[in-house]
């Protein structure tokens, strides 16, 4: 069984949505044009990836089963599609999402249907994201946060953090009621929580205005947590 995921090299920002009905419409055959060029940055992407993990058909027979590659590389246009051991998804993961960054090129991961927009499209914070249900902790981009919202029903584990580090940090947890949220800033004097479930629209309106610096407290009521 593998894990699979493609790196895209997009010409603006998408959602999750989006890039879900794009990718379709593209491998249908339908009018896509903006996306179906080739990419110079897809072909030096996989020439680095290639130093580090050559693909199955170079290797001797010998040194197959080290190989974390399922299948050969699948490219398409302005697209690269990866398949990989289950056994080592972290391991790759981690180096397919950073080297795809720096070739400012997406990630799209077909197990979430998430789409990870390259940083040059994307708003920066001092904030990351960690969850179980991401790549990796990744750059906190606010854009992003609905869709993170999106993937977390119905999953095991189904949080996110957003860190800011020396115990500043926001995050929520979905329940079948909504979300939970607490935050903390600094002490533990100033830890605080929601009192009741909120909805996802409200939860990336928070969280996008703790990333942003702005009044993303205003209209909410928090309490203090008793430890």
């Amino acid at each position: 069984m593998s894990y699979d995921i493609a790196v895209w090299d997009l010409p603006r920002t998408f959602s999750r949505q989006e890039a879900n009905q794009a990718w379709s419409e593209m491998f249908d055959g339908d009018d896509t044009s903006e996306l179906l060029e080739d990419s110079p940055k897809i072909d030096a992407f996989q020439r680095e990836l290639e130093e580090k993990y050559p693909q199955l058909d170079t290797l001797p027979d010998d040194q197959l089963d080290a190989s974390p590659w399922s299948c050969e590389f699948g490219p398409e246009g302005p697209t690269l599609t990866l398949s990989y051991a289950w056994s080592r998804a972290e391991e790759i993961a981690h180096v397919v999402f950073d080297l795809a960054m720096k070739h400012n090129l997406a990630v799209f991961d077909f197990n979430s249907e998430l789409i990870y927009m390259p940083p040059g499209l994307m708003t920066p914070t001092d904030c990351t994201l960690e969850s179980p249900h991401l790549l990796k902790t990744i750059p906190a981009y606010p854009e992003i946060i609905p869709d993170i919202l999106d993937i977390l029903v119905g999953r095991q584990n189904p949080y996110l953090i957003v860190d800011r580090g020396n115990e500043f940090y926001i995050q929520t947890m979905w329940t079948e009621e909504g979300y939970l949220l607490e935050y903390r800033s600094g002490s533990e004097a100033e830890h605080y929580e929601s009192p009741q479930p909120l909805k996802a629209a409200e939860v990336a309106r928070i969280i996008q205005g703790y990333l942003t610096h702005s009044s993303w407290q205003d209209g909410c009521t928090f309490e203090r947590v008793m430890l």
